[in-house]
């Protein structure tokens, strides 16, 4: 049902064509909208924020459609 996760702001803004800095505003309401989570990953052990697209895109297109923005 959903496809390879991403990590990282840069990639979510890509994606969305909204800016690093538009995205971390609303960290707060893309976490505990569950969008995105935060996970430990390589060597030395580093923090990094992970989503899934297809998620991602299904909120974005619910937001829309209930006229709110994103």
């Amino acid at each position: 049902m959903t496809d390879q996760m991403e990590y990282g702001w840069k990639e979510m803004a890509r994606l969305t064509g909204l800016s690093v800095r538009s995205l971390y505003r609303r960290k707060q309401q893309l976490q505990q909208d569950g969008i995105i989570g935060y996970q430990t990953v390589g060597k030395p052990p580093v923090r990094k924020m992970r989503f899934f697209p297809d998620v991602l895109k299904a909120y974005i297109t619910r937001k829309n459609i209930n006229g709110e923005n994103f």
